[in-house]
């Protein structure tokens, strides 16, 4: 099979032609089309100036609004980015050209306090003085030996201390009571001073508290109070009233006989997530056996 030549007048013919060293007037490559300045076309060509130039910002920025990108906008002349800009260029612009500090006009403070760094003398800074009456003026009299009617010090009197002719809390307050007690005054209103702290009596919380705290043996009415009170918290809390060891053990048999279920068991009792305490009770009475029928699921043991 023969290969196909391109026709003449094509880019393949013209490279064949080339390397055959052959001459075609149809592969006679055309001039370049020659455009003019202003348009895109031209600055892609290679054209750079200011028309061609403008000309191609200004397709860029169509083609951005197009596709929804906002332009970018160019800081103008005299602010910093700009001043980076022209530094990152490397132009030369009068209106970004670096300029001196920009010193307040005389007749400020701030232009008094420059010519006073500077040693420098001033007649127009020289008449800004600080009126009478300031703090300023007073040093600048005090400094120059002179004498003001307006700046002259008038401290006023110090006001008498208040502390002695505080009114007195009453008694019958804690004020008034530790005032007493620092000046051993007595009063029948704020009761007796020294008095010592009042010890709550047997049969109390607090009386079974401090038996603890000083390690010594709770007496009987400690102890019987702290069992009336926790009865009534037990109550409150609708668990059952305390039973003795043989009464719990006819109790469980009674329930399992009746074919109630763990769970209404441990309600019944008293004993729901309390399933350790019912297993030792029953231990130390010799019902194991009892306590593994009825803790079967909660054996944890096993």
């Amino acid at each position: 099979m023969s290969r196909t030549l391109s026709p003449c007048g094509t880019k393949s013919a013209r490279n064949r032609h080339r390397r055959k060293g052959e001459t075609c007037e149809a592969c006679v490559p055309k001039p370049r089309k020659v455009l003019p300045c202003g348009t895109a076309a031209s600055y892609k060509r290679g054209c750079r100036c200011e028309p061609c130039t403008a000309a191609a910002r200004e397709r860029q920025r169509s083609q951005a609004r197009s596709k929804g990108i906002k332009p970018r906008v160019v800081a103008p002349c005299g602010s910093k980015s700009a001043k980076a800009r022209h530094k990152a260029r490397g132009e030369q612009c009068e209106a970004c050209a670096p300029t001196g500090h920009k010193h307040h006009p005389c007749g400020t403070w701030q232009a008094r306090r420059r010519h006073a760094r500077s040693g420098e003398s001033c007649d127009v800074c020289a008449l800004i003085l600080a009126p009478c009456g300031t703090s300023a003026a007073r040093r600048r009299h005090a400094r120059n030996n002179e004498t003001c009617a307006t700046c002259t010090v008038t401290r006023p009197e110090p006001a008498p201390a208040t502390t002695k002719n505080k009114p007195l809390a009453p008694c019958g307050t804690t004020q008034a009571r530790q005032r007493h007690k620092r000046r051993d005054e007595t009063c029948t209103e704020c009761g007796p001073i020294n008095q010592p702290k009042q010890v709550k009596p047997c049969g109390t919380p607090a009386a079974l508290k401090r038996h603890r705290y000083h390690n010594d043996p709770p007496c009987d009415v400690c102890l019987k109070a702290d069992r009336e009170r926790a009865e009534v918290v037990r109550r409150a809390k609708g668990i059952p009233e305390h039973i003795t060891t043989e009464e719990l053990i006819q109790e469980l048999r009674f329930l399992l006989n009746a074919g109630e279920g763990t769970h209404r068991i441990l309600t019944a009792t008293g004993y729901k997530g309390r399933e350790h305490s019912l297993r030792t009770r029953l231990g130390k009475a010799g019902h194991h056996q009892l306590a593994a029928q009825i803790l079967n699921p909660w054996d944890l043991a096993a």
